[in-house]
């Protein structure tokens, strides 16, 4: 084992990466069940109390009555309900990531400017840039992210 890969694993970035992953697993959960049991019973309602994840074209020919009898029968089915339901999921899953990304980065904004030697990102408080080294002129002059 190269002498680095333990010092890769210890690093920030993969620990936030695998923070990341537990907490979007988590938050996927959540979406699934708002868009399932919160978003879902309403539309079947407007649609005659249709279950969009029973909603299916039978390829086989033979009847089945649900999509169910349908799969323990293995009879090749198009389940385009479910299908509609995953759409729906990303759409609201993607606006909420959306909302908490400009809401996170919309206060980064306030905190960082950019060096004007090396344009690096730093922070708003810094009297000196610790990439570059230089002298930074007041915060006020400068342009800011």
């Amino acid at each position: 084992m190269k002498p680095g890969f333990g010092h890769f694993i210890a690093s920030g970035n993969v620990l936030d990466w695998a923070t990341g992953i537990v907490v979007g697993t988590a938050f996927s959960k959540v979406i699934e069940s708002l868009v399932n049991d919160v978003i879902v019973p309403p539309l079947s309602l407007i649609f005659n109390q249709v279950d969009f994840h029973d909603l299916y074209v039978n390829l086989s020919g033979r009847h089945f009555a649900t999509l169910s009898e349908a799969k323990t029968a293995a009879s090749p089915t198009l389940n385009y309900g479910s299908f509609a339901a995953y759409v729906l999921d990303f759409f609201i899953e993607s606006f909420m990531v959306y909302v908490a990304v400009t809401r996170l980065t919309r206060g980064h904004a306030k905190s960082v400017q950019q060096c004007p030697y090396c344009a690096e990102s730093i922070s708003l408080q810094a009297i000196r840039c610790p990439h570059c080294r230089s002298d930074l002129p007041p915060a006020s002059t400068q342009g800011h992210i």
